[in-house]
């Protein structure tokens, strides 16, 4: 009877989770809504609306009523309280890593960009600054604490898409981080700074 109800409860269930998982879906009011398509349009104005194509029209939503939502892509948004110049604004930020340590990225007007760090039990995001001063290179450290890599590797961190990217999913493994850079002149082709603990191996390939 039990391995009965199981089974069954595993057709009901499994489906749509799936289906959820394989399809754009936005969370209204605590309720998940899919069978819709979701507009991309852009970094910018997806951090504004949340937008749903739906008989023939498009509905936006703002970040005050929708608190989150994925394209089929993996592609995630979600709406947090966000403070600019002094003032306190709701907006959709894109989820670049999912972990223990997650990574939001938000472009404003005017093509700035700005990156959030979130532990998975809290609910106060964490701006990563364009410099690193003595106050937030002592934020970071708190946060960071689990992986001394990520603590030794905070001076070279740059403000940069990609980069901080690879650097926080490094982090929630504790792996090791690989910097390209590029020489010109008399040293030229691919270099990589490899980091690891407190080893600092350097690589050059030229002339």
């Amino acid at each position: 009877m039990t391995i009965r109800l199981t089974l069954i409860l595993l057709i009901i269930f499994v489906p749509k989770v799936t289906f959820c998982q394989a399809a754009d879906y936005y969370v209204y009011e605590g309720k998940l809504v899919s069978g819709i398509k979701l507009v991309n349009a852009g970094r910018f104005l997806n951090s504004k609306f949340c937008q749903v194509i739906r008989n023939d029209s498009t509905e936006k939503y703002t970040p005050y009523e929708v608190s989150e939502y994925r394209f089929i892509s993996g592609l995630t948004y979600k709406a947090f309280d966000i403070k600019i110049e002094d003032q306190i604004e709701r907006y959709f930020l894109e989820r670049l890593v999912d972990g223990k340590i997650s990574l939001y990225y938000l472009r404003i007007r005017g093509g700035e960009n700005k990156y959030y760090l979130l532990e998975n039990d809290s609910s106060d995001l964490i701006e990563i600054p364009k410099i690193i001063d003595e106050y937030s290179y002592n934020l970071l450290e708190q946060k960071l604490a689990d992986c001394q890599q990520s603590v030794i590797n905070i001076p070279i961190i740059r403000h940069n898409r990609n980069f901080l990217t690879k650097y926080i999913m490094n982090h929630n493994t504790c792996g090791t981080l690989q910097i390209p850079k590029f020489y010109y002149g008399f040293l030229a082709g691919l270099n990589i700074i490899h980091l690891q603990g407190n080893l600092l191996l350097i690589c050059l390939y030229g002339y």
